[in-house]
């Protein structure tokens, strides 16, 4: 299945194909098991705010400081319990996992997607490796990764923990029923947040927006006459996309990041749009060069976006 999608997307995109291994079949405690350690890097801002911003706060914040691997970790496996609930594969998470470019597709959610959307499940698994690849060369041009980091950075630095819901919480600690919601599958920690993200958040939406927008309408490119039921798999995507699942709310609860998914079927009609209006290569050529990526504002004006970045 691998090859068979990396032949079909070979020439669809000048995207490092070759880069990307095996993908990987795996049930969704298999996916678990490769992932949690990604999972758990995205926490890491988190974690280095509670462990080394506390100064104001006493042997509480030294306490937290302490805490804060155990409550993260247990966090993040909560988030990973939640993935397999529905993400076919990497592809699918929302956020793109930092720090390898494995690639894996959760057979069961694979099989239930086409079940429950009566599609061809052939043209499904197909279709789903054929997305696996692309997104995991996007994973591997040289500068996505940075970028991806910058901007979560960007988005965690207009946030801090507050000392005076941080000495709340922990004073709270001696309640076993505090505890369970701090360490168990409450996104407690979110209650220790301050701060407006608002500034941050859309530079990423819009950045993980154009990734789904992109990899769906390469994936057309190189499946349209492979995939008669294309149209039918990608409208069953949007609708599935058009509502947060667990997952997303709970990424949304803990760190309030909304993934806004939504936005991709946008993405993937400014791509269309683009492509259409000013040749494929306008829409390969923003990975040779990250100041051609479109902002949020820009999805809805794809006329907008040219003017910046396609006009000397």
């Amino acid at each position: 299945l691998t090859l068979a999608a990396q032949l079909n997307v070979t020439g669809a995109a000048p995207l490092p194909i070759s880069a990307a291994g095996p993908i990987n079949p795996v049930d969704k405690a298999g996916w678990v098991d490769g992932n949690i350690e990604g999972l758990i890097v995205l926490a890491e801002p988190i974690k280095d705010q509670m462990g080394g911003g506390n100064a104001g706060v006493g042997p509480m914040g030294d306490m937290m400081g302490q805490l804060a691997p155990a409550i993260l970790g247990m966090q993040m496996g909560s988030l990973a319990g939640l993935v397999t609930h529905g993400a076919l594969g990497q592809f699918d998470v929302g956020l793109p996992l930092q720090g390898h470019s494995a690639m894996y597709l959760i057979v069961p959610n694979v099989e239930g997607f086409a079940t429950s959307h009566h599609l061809d499940a052939s043209q499904v698994r197909l279709w789903a490796a054929m997305n696996e690849v692309v997104f995991a060369s996007l994973l591997e041009i040289e500068w996505f990764q940075g970028k991806l980091k910058s901007l979560l950075d960007d988005y965690f630095a207009q946030l801090e923990f507050d000392p005076q819901k941080m000495t709340e919480a922990l004073g709270a600690l001696s309640d076993p029923s505090a505890m369970q919601d701090l360490l168990g599958d409450s996104p407690g920690v979110a209650a220790l947040l301050s701060g407006d993200g608002s500034e941050g958040l859309a530079p990423l939406q819009a950045f993980l927006a154009f990734v789904e927008g992109y990899r769906t309408h390469v994936v057309a490119r190189a499946g349209g006459r492979l995939l008669p039921q294309l149209a039918s798999i990608e409208n069953a995507l949007w609708e599935r996309n058009a509502e947060p699942n667990q997952a997303d709310m709970f990424i949304t609860q803990f760190v309030g990041i909304d993934l806004a998914r939504q936005n991709s079927k946008i993405a993937r009609d400014f791509c269309d749009e683009a492509a259409r209006r000013w040749g494929i290569e306008s829409i390969d050529e923003v990975w040779d060069n990250p100041a051609k990526l479109p902002t949020l504002g820009e999805l809805s004006d794809p006329v907008g976006w040219a003017a910046r970045t396609l006009l000397d």
